[in-house]
C-alpha cells in the first residue's frame, strides 16, 4: 500500500500515491509565504473528495501493528490501524530540525503528506463520521503547519507532540470501543502508551515523549541496533 509520510530512519521507495501527490505540489507564490498542497480547508471536504476519487486513496495501517504482529481481521481495526500508523509516522519523522538523517520532504510538504493520508483514515467502513471529527483539530493544525511551518521548528515539534496525542488517543478510544476484536500488538502498544492523553494528573504530549517513543520503536524492531536499558525511558 502507498505511504505518503515514510519515516526519516527508514527511507523508502516512494509509493504511486506519493509519486502522484508529489506531482500536484505547488510552489509557495511570490505574494505569499504559504504553500498550497491541494489540501482543502475542511477535514469532511478533503475526506469526501477522496472518496469521490479525486484524490488516490492511501488508507494504510501500517506493519506489525496487529496482534502479535499480525494483520488487523476487520475493517474497523484497519481504521484503528491506520491511526496508529499516523502516529508511528509523527513519532519516527518529529524532530523537522534534524538534518543528519535522510528525508524525503521539506517540513511543509511532510505536515502537507501526512494531512492527506490522515484523511485517507477516515474514508473506510461506517466509521467515517466519527472519524472526521475526532480528527479533525489534528488536521487543521496539520494543514496550518502545511501552509507556514518550516520557519520555527521547535515551535513545529512541540505542535507535532499536539496532533501525535490527538491521533493516538483516537486511536485508542476506537481499539476500546471495539474489545476483544480491537487487540493489537505490542510496537502499537507502545505508541498507544507515550502519550496517554493531557488533563488531569497527565502531563502534555512533548517532543522529549516522542523522541522516547523514536527510541523505543527502534529498539523493539532492531534491538541489536540501539543497546539502552528500556527501563530508562
Amino acid at each position: 500500500p502507498p505511504v505518503a509520510a515514510v519515516a526519516r530512519m527508514r527511507p523508502r521507495a516512494l509509493g504511486p500515491a506519493l509519486l502522484w501527490w508529489s506531482s500536484l505540489r505547488t510552489v509557495a507564490s511570490v505574494q505569499s509565504d504559504e504553500y498550497d498542497f491541494n489540501l482543502t480547508a475542511s477535514f469532511p471536504d478533503m475526506v469526501q473528495q477522496i472518496v469521490d476519487g479525486d484524490f488516490p486513496n492511501s488508507f494504510y495501517w501500517g506493519e506489525r501493528l496487529g496482534p502479535d504482529g499480525r494483520d488487523f481481521g476487520t475493517t474497523f481495526a484497519k481504521v484503528g490501524g491506520c491511526l496508529l500508523h499516523k502516529a508511528e509516522v509523527i513519532a519516527q519523522q518529529w524532530d523537522v530540525s534534524d538534518d543528519s538523517t535522510s528525508s524525503i520532504d521539506s517540513p511543509p510538504s511532510f505536515y502537507a503528506n501526512l494531512a492527506f493520508d490522515l484523511a485517507a483514515c477516515c474514508t473506510m467502513s461506517s466509521r467515517s463520521a466519527w472519524c472526521v471529527g475526532r480528527l479533525d483539530s489534528a488536521y487543521r493544525r496539520l494543514l496550518r503547519l502545511s501552509r507556514i511551518g518550516g520557519k520555527d521548528f521547535e515551535a513545529d515539534e512541540a505542535e507535532l507532540a499536539q496532533i501525535f496525542e490527538g491521533v493516538s488517543s483516537a486511536a485508542a478510544e476506537l481499539f476500546g470501543e471495539l474489545g476483544e476484536e480491537g487487540s493489537y500488538s505490542n510496537r502499537a502498544g507502545l505508541i498507544l502508551a507515550a502519550c496517554p492523553g493531557s488533563g488531569g494528573l497527565q502531563e502534555a504530549c512533548t517532543p522529549q515523549r516522542l523522541e522516547n517513543l523514536r527510541r523505543l520503536l527502534t529498539a523493539e524492531s532492531e534491538p541489536e541496533a540501539l543497546p539502552l536499558d528500556v527501563a530508562e525511558l
